[in-house]
């Protein structure tokens, strides 16, 4: 495996360095956690042991408390993990590394990997996250299209890093069904894909995101169906003197 290979590759390498016959335990003690994470890929428990796993962590804390005796989990923790449930899956089809170049260490050549979701992806989310809004104030029509667009145009990105090809797109804009449709057009006239690491989305689950889900918790009323909503996003931010619908601060 990776390990084995890294492994080899190190040992051969304090040989040369002077050191010899070095022990397997003095070998991982030389391994540097930026070596493991570029050379080595990682796998999963596999879904059936995170979803145990996750399950026990839920019932250890059923009856937990803080300092103050509140509750740590909702009563209605239950129903929220019967619906995030089904993203433990890893999707198929998807390849989370990729082969961005080759290193020598020892004599010995050493692939070297890039995961598409990065070593640091939550992190680095929640740094693109402040960006998605673009102002400190905004009504709750904008703040949610602003921030599903952003969402949908970090997913598409982080979808096409796990596609590995040696030709980069020409195109650059993020119209999923546009993608689509010249993907499907292109296989039939030319029998290739234009677009190779698009992924079509995943079907809606019916999930509630951003400011839609903050109102299903606390009994506000937020309809993004209403016919008028593309007038009310294309007007962009609203007066802090004339908003009448709940205002977001930025993060």
């Amino acid at each position: 495996g990776d390990l084995n290979l890294l492994k080899s590759a190190k040992r051969a390498a304090m040989m040369q360095g002077g050191i010899p016959n070095p022990s397997p335990d003095a070998v991982i003690k030389d391994l540097s956690k930026e070596e493991l994470a570029a050379h080595c890929r990682r796998r999963t428990r596999g879904e059936e042991e995170t979803v145990d796993l996750i399950e026990d962590l839920l019932l250890g804390l059923q009856s937990a408390t803080d300092s103050l005796g509140v509750p740590l989990l909702g009563v209605g923790i239950n129903q929220i993990w019967e619906e995030q449930k089904q993203h433990v899956k890893c999707p198929s089809g998807i390849h989370l590394y990729t082969v961005t170049g080759h290193l020598k260490k020892g004599g010995m050549t050493l692939p070297v990997f890039q995961c598409a979701r990065g070593s640091t992806s939550l992190e680095s989310f929640h740094l693109h996250l402040t960006r998605f809004i673009p102002d400190t104030s905004a009504s709750d029509i904008h703040f949610q299209a602003y921030l599903l667009d952003g969402i949908t145009r970090w997913n598409q990105d982080r979808a096409s890093a796990a596609v590995d090809t040696d030709t980069p797109s020409p195109f650059h804009f993020f119209d999923s069904r546009l993608q689509q449709k010249v993907n499907t057009l292109s296989q039939l006239v030319h029998g290739k894909k234009v677009l190779p690491t698009f992924t079509p989305p995943a079907a809606y689950t019916g999930e509630f995101f951003g400011v839609e889900y903050l109102y299903s918790e606390t009994g506000f009323h937020f309809n993004p169906e209403d016919e008028h909503i593309d007038t009310q996003i294309d007007e962009g931010f609203c007066d802090v003197e004339e908003r009448i619908t709940p205002s977001f601060r930025g993060f």
